[in-house]
């Protein structure tokens, strides 16, 4: 009989199901394949389970004897504990400053010198630029602050649906139905 998930055999193991029961009986016919293996991969997977549980169980005694030895020490004890730790650290922190990176030089980029472009005609594109979005900024903060956009027509705020105007559509009409 094959042997079940939890090592055990027969049925109550529960390992095969109607496959392995037509393969005991010496039915079946063809080649049954069981997925994962068969019982060479099930024998192999449970070793590996049982060695993850012993690994759990050596973490979990060790973090129960420390927790024991914790609680015979005194508040003085362990608070001292802390105190060199923390001084430990800030040494290791100390030592790490006294070490600087070491100087990197920073590439020429193409076409620039000092931030500005070297052709007149780049520089009065972006001088355009900036007069443009100064100009969009000033009228914004005057007449629309605080809504998501300028009507610069009629120098108003305006904000949109989220939605669109589907909702602004809806809400209306469910307005109306209310007169």
């Amino acid at each position: 009989r094959p042997a079940g998930r939890d090592g055990r055999d027969g049925p109550q193991g529960g390992g095969g199901g109607a496959a392995a029961a037509a393969a005991a009986a010496g039915g079946g016919g063809g080649g049954v394949m069981v997925h994962g293996g068969g019982e060479e991969h099930r024998h192999r997977h449970r070793e590996e389970e049982e060695q993850l549980r012993k690994m759990i169980r050596a973490d979990h005694e060790r973090a129960l004897e420390e927790a024991k030895e914790k609680l015979k020490k005194s508040k003085d004890q362990i608070r001292a504990e802390i105190q060199t730790e923390k001084n430990r650290v800030a040494q290791n922190a100390k030592k790490r400053e006294g070490k600087q990176l070491p100087q990197v030089p920073i590439p020429k980029l193409v076409g620039i010198n000092n931030g500005d472009p070297g052709d007149p005609e780049t520089r009065e594109k972006q001088e355009k630029i900036k007069e443009m979005m100064k100009h969009a900024w000033g009228n914004y903060r005057q007449y629309a602050w605080g809504h998501n956009e300028l009507k610069p027509l009629s120098r108003k705020g305006h904000s949109t649906n989220i939605f669109g105007k589907w909702l602004d559509i809806q809400q209306r009409s469910i307005k109306l139905q209310k007169l």
